[in-house]
């Protein structure tokens, strides 16, 4: 089946073609869901988590919300990439802790810009990743428990 084609199905129906292993059928989810992850994530993240859905859909996993079922996918990776970021380096751990511990407003702001990659020191490279994946916040409150 043509791309053009394929993007045009429902994501009922791309779901199930992704299961059989039609390579087309997933290029049209990731094109359709892509750029809406990317809003919240970092690109690495993303991909990662898209190579996830590919390998889970291949093994018959039951999907009834694609939308919803990419986006937990997407947390679980952005979550993981956070916890072998802290796992390996205690000034990052040290440093997710003491974020924790800001007021929201502060916490928030220094967010936004570690998206932005505006931080600019190399140590912090990843900090892009790692604010990515802390969009959702309750992790930072267990974290500083």
């Amino acid at each position: 089946m043509r791309l053009v084609l394929l993007c045009s199905q429902t994501d009922e129906r791309l779901v199930a073609l992704a299961r059989l292993g039609h390579e087309r059928a997933f290029e049209a989810i990731a094109r359709r869901y892509r750029p809406a992850l990317l809003e919240a994530h970092a690109e690495a993240v993303v991909d990662e988590a898209l190579g996830v859905a590919r390998t889970r859909l291949r093994r018959g996993e039951d999907v009834r919300e694609l939308r919803a079922w990419l986006c937990a996918i997407v947390r679980a990776v952005a979550g993981r990439a956070l916890f072998d970021a802290l796992a390996a380096d205690a000034v990052a751990r040290e440093t997710v802790v003491t974020v924790a511990r800001l007021p929201v407003r502060q916490r928030e702001t220094l967010l936004r810009i570690a998206r932005q990659d505006e931080l600019g020191i190399p140590r912090f490279q990843g900090a892009r990743a790692i604010a990515s994946a802390l969009t959702p916040l309750p992790l930072l409150t267990r974290l500083a428990r």
